[in-house]
């Protein structure tokens, strides 16, 4: 059972409830990789966000098309393990995804439903690893 470190916990202050809620449950019931909140990975202002459009790791510039983490309503988590320039390959398709962004998301799905069931959330829960055109794994987001 994996716990949030202090600089994960830091970094998801702004984020919608709902969804630290669900990272947490389901980072509670990974048993083969620990997981972390990248950084820049919570909450966003424009310019953070324009500086991760600028490196090529997002599609939303920040002004024009804002990006989920702007509102809150994103979280972007990935293994602990991984670097930021190994991450930076695997969102531009360059790099074959961790093994353990699937753990973590099978987990975050099953949670998720839980919660729903439990009227603990709500929306519309996204995985970025979904995304045909631009897969941006570490990504969660709630669509309200």
């Amino acid at each position: 059972m994996y716990k949030w470190g202090k600089t994960s916990i830091k970094r998801m202050k702004g984020v919608n409830p709902q969804l630290v809620e669900c990272a947490t449950r389901a980072l509670a019931r990974c048993s083969h990789f620990d997981q972390s909140v990248q950084w820049r990975g919570g909450l966003r202002t424009a310019e953070q966000q324009a500086e991760i459009f600028g490196r090529g790791a997002s599609k939303k510039d920040g002004y024009n098309k804002k990006s989920y983490h702007q509102s809150g309503n994103a979280l972007d988590v990935a293994p602990s393990v991984i670097s930021m320039e190994d991450l930076d390959k695997m969102v531009k398709g360059t790099m074959d995804e961790h093994a353990g962004f699937r753990e973590f998301a099978g987990h975050m799905f099953t949670t998720w439903q839980e919660m729903k069931e439990a009227c603990e959330a709500d929306g519309i829960l996204v995985w970025g690893g979904n995304w045909r055109s631009f897969q941006d794994v570490p990504h969660w987001q709630v669509n309200l």
